[in-house]
């Protein structure tokens, strides 16, 4: 019988007290039942839980009191940043676009219209939707945003089961705990304390849409707030008014301290960035570019002419090259851009003004350096790419020139910077040009297939020249690529390769180390460290480019200065600026959501935020720094705004007129989040708290405060704020959140006398001892009130007449809290703190086990807390150690478990000392007297010692005495519900102790059912006889008893007394697995096959089974031990049972196996022909063996007529079964001789014989007329023919040479018809014959016609699969890229597979792979 849960609780306190059973929930707190059937788990602690309902926020109305919304704006519109000042963007210099207009009117503000109010409608981010959904009732702060991960803290303890079930005590065998685990350790609790409405949200109810306050956890913040655009697009109305007021569009454009835009009626309008017009220059422009220094405009025309304007003086150029005629330059004379060449690229080269680089639409790029001598021009020009057409205008290498660039100048000077570099960027190619001291070409990079199908089609090139190297960012359709150059003589490093999802049109440098690459649809801000895209804004409006007005132009309208983006539309002019964090944190502000702004700050300062960093320290400490302080100013903003005096006026918070549930609820959630983020609890409580505390609304604050003091992440909390959250639930009756709130605090912010009073008064038992223990370090008095309660429990149990359990009222109900006392004794033992289970500092420790002890093992009654103030346990005499006899009386087993996880402590080490492990052992043996104690709880005494005696051995000695009368007691306990226990912990004490009288011993153990033990012993002295009845007899051991034997077998020299044993054991083994007995026997001891045979005698099928195990082993190579009776044995049990099986067996096996005289008899005496025929062609009788074949079907063929004349189904199935199976097996050994070197007429003669027996018994049946025709006979006649064809077919099969079948079928019809008197049955057997062949040659007809189908529709298959193979080879195969698909590498020469399918690679990689 399995060991089980022990019967402790039917048993009474003292031996006058009746025994019967206790209530089942014996340890369950409050009301919850126990379920007794799920003991392993222990009483549910789980509290229901329901997901916070989050509702959509209302909109903020505008601010009415200016004193906070100055203070307000003023923290939220200073975007400096202590580390890193802002570079002013291109947005600030603007100062009539209303970007920083005041909080109020931008929270106010209507569409505002300028002359021109159509213009602006397009924008290069997303088109703005107007809203106009304002209401009157107040709004709410918290954002839809704040969706943030809920935030569930785990179960609390507040309901935890103060002690484990003793079906898993330390004492028990079967233990599922550690000693780590068996004090639990405290669970959380969920959120769902069954929250109560605050009282103006019951009030408002019906109308508000906020967060329900008892429907679940409260609002949370959001995972991450709603993503803005990284871009924010502002139209420079009044620029844009006066350039699409004229008769003219933008064409080109470039910015640099001021703004030049090219039109496509030849002017140059030049702005300054006050959007007012400063200059207007010259005729038709297709290219234009400012000097670094912003005194210089150098414009290229679409007439091919070139012009450079001093701002100083802009009326005329300053400089001038004409374009030329074709024949000038075909001439040889003169160098320069061709007449009517359109000038798409030019750009000023090094610090000289008069020294440019151009390039035109045909691909032309040459330098210049635009001189004047004596005020004559005077122009050096030298042609840096490209080539001139022939006389007839045919150009010779027709290209496109996607990018010249010179290198710009940079704030500090470079080494490369004399050499004057150019990037020339193409269709095909990429290379770097130095004009000083002469011209060369200093790198050259092919495009190859970068770009992928785009890349000949668009491409566009940047310089660089940040602070350390000049970097060249360029792009071939998708692929956007770095090029890094080092040194003075220039050494040029390629970079990462970033690969967009569209081709690029443009790319402008954003800083250092951040790149913008525009294309159609998407504008990306690129880590070029990382080359991975940091921000993404989809444009909704198509980007102007110069591709729009000229048709073989891809410059784009586009530019970049100082972090903005200008850009123009069809009817716009507009300037975006990049999102940095504050600006995400203002974007917040300006809508409205002060909780948005919040949580966007706490995102960048836990670094969950996604996008951009710019502008924050690189350095996590700096960084947070940076942020808290905004948040700091922040939330106190957002504190003063909520808290204002006019919007308190109307009482609205308190529920009066609009509900403000949600915005106050959002509020606190966001000021605690972001404290404890910030691991600011200073400005949690005296700043946000205060403010709820003033307005009178504190319970929202503690509400949403409570949740984090349960999941332990505030554990240090002001006494005033812990006083209002204890009285809170005091008052609404919710004491177990009130326990949990006590024991999750910090000790130091406890109101003691609050609290003591609070569990005092309501029974909180785990609230009281933590706080006597960790507040005021006393650990006595939880031990008085908890003995107490033991001690009233003890005596009404032992006063109530009725039987224990029979009812839960009185003071029974409060059995769980006593068993609380166990539970602490268990952890303050321990080291560890009840009920948080954290382990205690040293010093307390070590006087908190001191107390404890001392006070458990008080040899008589103290007094606490005064010396009048005795604490007894019971109304009688004392008893010695009455705390000790009263702990171990209530519940032995209970104590005896802490007592053993108090054993493997260090502290019990100092055996000098007067409490020890030897003093408790000895006291506990003392105090526990059979007289008074039951046997059961001195069995778990002896259980224990029995355990403890070989883990500390240095620690205990108990006399032999001692320890054989413990060890007899353990066996001689009846109780089969702890046999298991006993006969472990007597395994224990038999590991430290040997009895001396161990025969007697054995006999006690076997009569325990003390089997392991026995077995331990037994195999120790030998007594194979013994182990094996001992193995056999123990219920345990099922599973293992076949491995046991093996390995005992093995182990043991073969004996008689090992045979004998088995031998007896054989009907339990075979019960328990033929198949494994059978492999056991076979291995270890084959001659007890006879034996196991005989056991077998009743069950001839397990008899077949056992047999088939050794003979045809599934996977196992076949018995040798199997002697010729067991074989036949075998065979006739096939015949009785699987006639079928009986010749493949027989085919397996070797003839000489049997005695084949004997197995021919016996088959034919079951009547299983087959295995007679083979027996009777084994012995080399062929003449009798087929003999036997006519006999039988002689004989089967008379039984088959007369069971067609009397109708008899059965009979005819049987007889024609038999026929075909005799006829199918003479066939067969036809076909043997054939194969051999018989004589051809002996062959034939066996052939003729089987052939002319099977058609005369054809010619029998078919001429028998029964009175009435029926189906069966039909059949019969049908199978019979059958036969005839199968066996004429397998002749005509046979591959003997010697065999001729028409001379054979000569013979067979010779012998049907030649003793036929009567010409009648002459005729009929030619019938016979005739419907027999037509049968055979039909068959093979359609045999014939079926393969000759298939072989056609093969060729037809093959036919179609060589056509497509033909044209694929003479058509050639594609590649679906250049790049090798094994190892990513461009093909670029060397032997190219090519497959089918376009996938090309390496030859070297296919001969790898």
């Amino acid at each position: 019988m399995d060991a089980g849960p022990s019967d402790y609780w039917k048993r009474s306190p003292s031996p006058s007290s009746p025994a019967g059973p206790a209530p089942i929930n014996w340890r369950m707190p409050s009301d919850t039942p126990f379920n007794a059937d799920d003991i392993d788990k222990g009483p549910s602690d789980h509290y229901g839980h329901s997901p916070a309902q989050l509702h959509p926020p209302d909109t903020l109305t505008p601010m009415q009191d200016k004193t906070n919304d100055g203070l307000l704006q003023n923290v939220l519109d200073d975007t400096s940043s202590p580390t890193q000042s802002r570079s002013p963007s291109l947005v600030d210099r603007f100062p009539h676009h209303g970007y920083h207009r005041t909080f109020h009117d931008i929270i106010g503000e209507k569409d505002i219209e300028v002359d021109g109010s159509s213009i602006g409608d397009e924008e290069l981010g997303r088109i703005r939707t107007h809203r106009d959904d304002y209401s009157d009732r107040t709004p709410s702060l918290t954002s839809n945003n704040l969706k943030k991960k809920p935030f569930i803290p785990s179960p609390s303890p507040n309901k935890r089961a103060s002690f484990i079930h003793p079906s898993i005590s330390r004492l028990r065998s079967h233990m599922r705990t550690t000693s780590g685990s068996t004090q639990q350790t405290p669970q959380q609790p969920h959120l769902s304390h069954l929250r109560a409405s605050s009282h103006f949200s019951q009030i408002s109810e019906a109308k508000s849409e906020t967060l329900s306050i008892d429907s679940g956890p409260p609002q949370q913040l959001s995972e991450s707030s709603s993503k803005s655009p990284a871009f924010v697009f502002h139209p420079l109305r009044r620029l844009s008014v006066d350039l699409f007021s004229r008769d003219e569009a933008p064409a080109v454009m470039d910015v640099r301290g001021m703004i030049a835009i090219g039109t496509d009626k030849g002017r140059v309008l030049v702005y300054g960035f006050d959007q007012q017009l400063k200059h207007i220059l010259g005729s038709p422009v297709t290219a234009i570019t400012i000097s670094s220094d912003q005194t210089y405009v150098a414009v290229g025309r679409s007439s091919g002419n070139i012009h450079l304007y001093d701002l100083s003086n802009p009326s005329k150029p300053a400089r001038t090259t004409l374009a030329l005629t074709l024949s000038q330059v075909l001439s040889g004379r003169r160098e320069g851009h061709i007449q009517n060449s359109s000038i798409l690229h030019i750009g000023f080269v090094g610090a000289r003004h008069t020294s440019v680089i151009s390039g035109d639409e045909h691909g032309r790029a040459f330098w210049w350096s635009l001189g004047r001598v004596i005020g004559v021009e005077s122009n050096d020009v030298v042609r840096m790419l490209g080539s001139y057409p022939n006389a007839d205008g045919q150009s010779r290498k027709p290209t496109t020139l996607f990018a010249a660039l010179p290198l710009p100048l940079g704030e500090n000077p470079h080494p490369v910077d004399s050499l004057n570099l150019s990037a020339l960027l193409t269709p095909a190619k990429m290379v770097i040009v130095g004009m000083k001291p002469s011209p060369k070409t200093w790198y050259r990079k092919m495009r190859d297939n970068i770009g992928g199908e785009q890349g000949g089609l668009i491409g566009c090139a940047l310089w660089s020249r940040s602070t350390t190297e000049p970097t060249l960012a360029y792009s071939w359709g998708r692929a956007v690529r770095l090029l890094h150059v080092h040194g003075k003589d220039p050494q040029f490093e390629e970079g990462k390769t970033y690969e967009a999802t569209e081709p690029v049109r443009s790319m402008q440098w954003y800083d250092d180390n951040h790149l913008l690459v525009l294309s159609s649809t998407q504008l990306v801000l690129l880590n070029v460290i990382s080359m991975v895209p940091v921000e993404m804004t989809m444009l909704q409006t198509r980007l102007l480019t110069s591709q729009d007005s000229y048709s073989s132009l891809t410059r784009p309208s586009s530019t970049q200065t100082l972090n903005s983006l200008a850009g123009s539309t069809k009817t716009t002019l507009q300037v975006g600026t990049l999102q940095h964090w504050n600006d995400r944190i203002l974007a917040h502000v300006h809508q409205g959501d002060f909780l948005g702004a919040i949580q966007t700050a706490l995102e960048y300062y836990e670094d969950r935020a996604d996008g951009n960093k710019i502008n924050l320290p690189e350095d996590t400490d700096a960084r947070k720094a940076v942020i808290s302080n905004r948040l700091h100013e922040l939330l106190l903003a957002s504190l003063r705004w909520a808290f204002s005096p006019d919007r308190l006026t109307e009482d609205t918070h308190l529920g009066q007129g609009i509900d403000l549930t949600s915005l106050f609820e959002g509020l606190a959630t966001a000021a605690i989040e972001a404290c404890l983020s910030m691991k600011d609890i200073t400005f949690l409580f005296d700043e946000a708290y205060e403010h709820f505390a003033q307005a009178g609304i504190q319970s929202i604050f503690l509400r949403l405060l409570e949740p984090h003091i349960l999941s332990g992440r505030i554990r240090q909390i002001p006494p005033s704020i812990f006083q209002a959250l204890i009285k809170s639930h005091e008052e609404k009756g919710q004491l177990d959140q009130a326990e949990a709130i006590i024991w999750n605090v910090d000790p130091i912010s406890l109101d003691i006398n609050q609290a003591i009073t609070l569990c005092e008064a309501h029974g909180l038992w785990d609230a009281m001892i933590y706080v006597y223990t960790r507040a005021m370090q006393d650990y006595v008095a939880p031990l008085v009130k908890l003995i107490n309660v033991v001690r009233d429990i003890q005596q009404d149990r032992l006063n109530r007449p009725s039987l224990v359990g029979d009812t839960a009222d009185g003071l029974e109900r409060w059995a769980p809290n006593a068993y609380k006392l166990y539970a602490y004794v268990e952890s303050v033992l321990s080291g560890l703190s009840y009920p948080s289970g954290d382990p205690l500092p040293e010093g307390q420790a070590y006087t908190a086990r001191t107390d404890v002890y001392s006070f458990i093992f008080a040899g008589r009654t103290i007094s606490w807390p005064t010396k009048t103030d005795l604490i007894l346990t019971g109304e009688g005499p004392e008893p010695p150690y009455p705390y000790l006899n009263l702990l171990l009386r209530f519940d032995t087993e209970a104590f005896l478990h802490s007592m053993d996880i108090a054993f493997e402590d260090s502290y019990l080490n100092d055996t000098s000392g007067a409490i020890n492990r030897q003093s408790i052992v000895n006291l506990m043996l003392d105090v526990m007297d059979p007289e008074y104690f039951h046997p059961g709880d001195i069995t778990f005494l002896h259980i224990f010692v029995a355990r403890n005696l070989p883990k500390y051995p240095q620690f205990l000695f108990i006399p032999p005495s001692t320890l054989h009368r413990i060890l007899v007691s353990l066996a001689s306990d009846p109780d089969q519900s702890t046999r298991e226990d006993r006969q472990l912990a007597a395994e224990y004490l038999l590991s430290a102790y040997t009895p001396h009288d161990s025969d007697a011993m054995m006999d006690l153990f076997n009569q325990a059912g003390f089997y392991r033990i026995l077995r331990t012993s037994y195999r120790q002295q030998h007594k194979w006889g013994k182990l094996i009845s001992t193995l056999l007899r123990d219920p345990e051991s099922d599973d293992q008893v076949f491995a046991s034997l093996d390995e005992i077998i093995t182990s043991s020299s073969p004996s008689d007394e090992v045979f004998e044993a088995v031998s007896g054991a054989l009907p339990q083994l075979l019960a328990l697995g033929v198949r494994q007995t059978a492999s056991l026997l076979d291995r270890d001891l084959p001659s007890c096959h006879p034996r196991a045979i005989e056991v077998l005698t009743t069950a001839p099928h397990k008899q077949m089974a056992y047999l088939r195990c050794l003979l045809e082993p599934e996977g196992e190579t076949r018995s040798d031990h199997i002697d010729m009776p067991l074989r036949h044995l075998y065979t006739t049990l096939l015949c009785q049972n699987d006639p079928d099986h009986l010749v493949p067996f027989l085919d397996s096996q070797d003839p000489t196996s049997f005695d084949l005289a004997n197995l021919a008899m016996e088959c034919e005496n079951l009547q299983v022909f087959e295995g007679q025929l083979w027996a009777l062609d084994r012995q080399g009788r062929t003449a009798d063996t087929f003999g036997a074949v006519g006999d039988i079907l002689r004989s089967r063929g008379v039984d088959l007529g007369e069971a067609i004349l009397a109708d008899d189904l059965g009979t005819i199935h049987m007889s024609v079964s038999t026929i075909q199976s005799v006829s199918r097996m003479a066939t067969r050994l036809c076909q043997e001789h054939s194969s051999t070197h018989a004589a051809v007429g002996d062959v034939e003669d066996l052939w003729l014989g089987v052939l002319h027996e099977v058609i005369e018994l054809v010619h029998s049946i078919s001429a028998l007329q029964p009175m009435q025709p029926t189906t069966a006979a039909h059949a019969a006649v049908s199978a019979l023919r059958s036969i005839v064809q199968e066996t004429l077919a397998s002749l005509v099969a046979s591959s003997s040479p010697s065999l001729s079948f028409p001379r054979l079928f000569k013979r067979l019809v010779d012998a049907s018809t030649s003793g036929t008197k009567q010409q009648i049955k002459k005729g009929r057997t030619y019938a016979e014959f005739r419907i027999i062949l037509t049968g055979m040659l039909d068959s093979y007809r359609a045999e014939g016609e079926m393969l000759s189908m298939t072989t056609k529709l093969v060729e037809a298959d093959l036919f179609e699969i060589l056509s497509n193979l033909k044209v694929k080879r003479e058509s050639g195969w594609m590649p679906g890229s250049f790049v090798c698909e094994k190892c990513g590498k461009i093909v670029d020469g060397g032997t190219v597979v090519v497959r089918a399918d376009g996938i090309t690679m390496h030859r070297a990689c296919v001969d790898m792979s």
